[in-house]
C-alpha cells in the first residue's frame, strides 16, 4: 500500500500557538515552602531551552510566547510570532532572552522562601496574548468557527512546582472556562516533589482538552507501560521526554499519537468562604456559590436562607 504521508497532514501551514508559562520557583530549586524540588535548576533550564529550540524548528511558522510566573506578577520573557514577521530586537535570540531573563528574575527574588504562584493572573494574560495573536496566526475569530482557521487550537503549557493557592479558586476557574470557551487547550507538567499535584490544572486540561503529565513519574512515559516499579529518574531528565515526546506536537497531531495520562482528576470545588478544598458542603440556590458550613444568608448574593435544620450536603434553599 501506499504509505506516503501528505505534508498538510503533519504540518499545518499556519503553524501552532503555543504560550509557555514558567514557575520562577522550580529555577530558583525550591517548590514549597523550605521543601526543594528534587531538581537541579540548571539543568531545568536546560531542558526548557532544549524545548523551545525543538518547537520552533518543527515550523518557521510557529507562535511562541514564554513568560516568568511569580508570586505576584508575570513577565514576558520572549515572544516569537513567525517568521513572516520582524521580531523586536529583545526576542531575536530565544534562548538567551528567555535564561537571561529568568535568571534575573530569579536572582532578583534572593533565596528566601518560595512565595505563592500567581498562576490566575498568568492564565488571563496568556488568554488575552492568543487572543491578540489569532489574527495574525491564522486562527478563526468566532469558537466553534473551524472553516477559517487551522486545524490546531492554541495550547497554553504550565510548567510548576507550586502548590494551588485556595485563594485563587474563583479566578482560576474563570480562566479556565475562558480558555474552554476560546477553544484553548491548557497542558500542564507539574515537577514538584514526588506525589505533588495540582487540583486546578488537573481540572483546566480535562475542561479544555489539554493533557496532564507528571514529571516525577517512574523513568518517563515508556516505563507506565510495563517499566521496573521503584526506578524513578530525576525530574529535570524526566522533563524534557515528556516536553519532546507528548508536549510539542499540535493538538490534531495528538489524534495520531498515543500519550498515557493519569487517571482521575480531583473535581472537588473550593468553598467561597474559606477557600478551602470540600468534598461535602452547602449551595446557594441562586447563585450556586458553595459554603462549607451553614449560614444564614449567602455572603457572595446576600440571598436570606430559611430557617431550621439542613441535612449536610443538601442545598441550600432560598426564600421564595
Amino acid at each position: 500500500g501506499d504509505t506516503t504521508i501528505r505534508q498538510d497532514v503533519m504540518a499545518d501551514e499556519n503553524g501552532d500557538l503555543l504560550v509557555l508559562l514558567l514557575d520562577t520557583h522550580l529555577f530558583a530549586g525550591q517548590c514549597h515552602v523550605g521543601t526543594p524540588c528534587g531538581v537541579s535548576p540548571k539543568s531545568l533550564l536546560e531542558q526548557v531551552l532544549y524545548f523551545v529550540s525543538a518547537y520552533l524548528m518543527i515550523n518557521d511558522h510557529n507562535h511562541l510566547a514564554v513568560y516568568a510566573v511569580q508570586g505576584d506578577a508575570s513577565h514576558l520573557l520572549h515572544l516569537s510570532i513567525g517568521d513572516h514577521t520582524p521580531q523586536a530586537p529583545q526576542f531575536s535570540n530565544p534562548t538567551r532572552s528567555i535564561a537571561t531573563g529568568l535568571t534575573a528574575l530569579v536572582d532578583a527574588a534572593g533565596a528566601g522562601p518560595a512565595s505563592t504562584l500567581a498562576l490566575s493572573g498568568a492564565l488571563s494574560r496568556a488568554l488575552c496574548l492568543i487572543h491578540r495573536l489569532r489574527p495574525s496566526a491564522g486562527y478563526a475569530q468566532a469558537a466553534g468557527s473551524r472553516a477559517a482557521g487551522p486545524r490546531c487550537r492554541p495550547r497554553i503549557l504550565c510548567l510548576v512546582g507550586s502548590p494551588d493557592v485556595p485563594l485563587q479558586y474563583i479566578p482560576v476557574m474563570n480562566a479556565i472556562f475562558s480558555a474552554q470557551r476560546a477553544e484553548v487547550a491548557v497542558d500542564a507538567l507539574v515537577a514538584g516533589a514526588p506525589g505533588f499535584d495540582s487540583t486546578f490544572l488537573q481540572q483546566a486540561a480535562h475542561l479544555t482538552g489539554g493533557l496532564y503529565l507528571r514529571a516525577s513519574t517512574p523513568a518517563g512515559p515508556a516505563a507506565q507501560h510495563g517499566g521496573q516499579p521503584g526506578r524513578h529518574h530525576s525530574h529535570a531528565s524526566a522533563a524534557l521526554q515528556y516536553l519532546l515526546s507528548c508536549l510539542s506536537a499540535d493538538t490534531a497531531t495528538r489524534s495520531m499519537l498515543h500519550i498515557h495520562t493519569p487517571l482521575g482528576v480531583d473535581f472537588r470545588a473550593s468553598c467561597f468562604c474559606h477557600k478551602q478544598p470540600v468534598d461535602v458542603g452547602y449551595v446557594c440556590s441562586v447563585c450556586l456559590s458553595i459554603f462549607c458550613q451553614p449560614t444564614n444568608d449567602c455572603a457572595i448574593c446576600g440571598t436570606q436562607f430559611t430557617s431550621g435544620v439542613r441535612r449536610k450536603g443538601a442545598p441550600l434553599a432560598a426564600h421564595s
